[in-house]
């Protein structure tokens, strides 16, 4: 009972750190109260989709095949054309259910708003893979996106910096690639 009252806290306490870094990072990004109610909510309902799906575990691992699909079904149904989700079995520590919950979440948001989920005849291709680096065993994600408008970096980080400074703090990278055939975004964490 000790133990598991200890994990209990451990995650609480990881979910708070998360939530006070998106609040406060989007504070600062949106012009009214109005905008930043919206997303706020938006960032907070991807948290509680992927700790929802952790906490009917014992173990409290998360796959990343289920934790992305998930997370975008809400933006297109998956295997129907639009989204294409393809890797290895991956199972994702607790501490990183969340930062790759909300990378996920804000690629497809921005897909929406201003990619391939915004038309028709736009996909978006999320595939992983198992490396190593540096003698640890990292997964590279990649959210590849074709058939949409082409992609314009506006210089503006918006939500995509606080996932990426998030992604930092939890030892991954997000590097966002804005290619004529459509944004390409590679996010690398630490697995065990």
């Amino acid at each position: 009972r000790e133990l598991a009252d200890e994990e209990l806290f451990h995650r609480l306490r990881n979910v708070v750190n998360v939530m006070s870094v998106i609040t406060r990072m989007t504070s600062k990004q949106q012009e009214s109260v109005a905008d930043f109610g919206q997303k706020i909510t938006e960032r907070l309902a991807a948290l509680s989709t992927v700790h929802f799906s952790s906490s009917n575990r014992s173990s409290g691992v998360i796959g990343l095949a289920e934790l992305t699909r998930s997370i975008v079904a809400a933006y297109a149904p998956v295997g129907e054309l639009q989204i294409a989700i393809n890797g290895p079995e991956v199972n994702l520590a607790p501490s990183l259910a969340s930062p790759v919950s909300l990378a996920l979440h804000e690629l497809a948001t921005n897909a929406v708003k201003y990619g391939s989920l915004g038309v028709e005849d736009g996909n978006v291709d999320v595939s992983w893979r198992l490396a190593t680096e540096d003698n640890a065993k990292r997964v590279q994600l990649e959210w590849r996106e074709t058939g949409g408008p082409e992609p314009k970096y506006s210089g503006r980080t918006g939500g995509t910096g606080i996932v990426k400074k998030i992604i930092e703090a939890a030892g991954g990278t997000l590097d966002l690639d804005w290619r004529g055939s459509g944004l390409v975004a590679t996010l690398s964490v630490p697995v065990d």
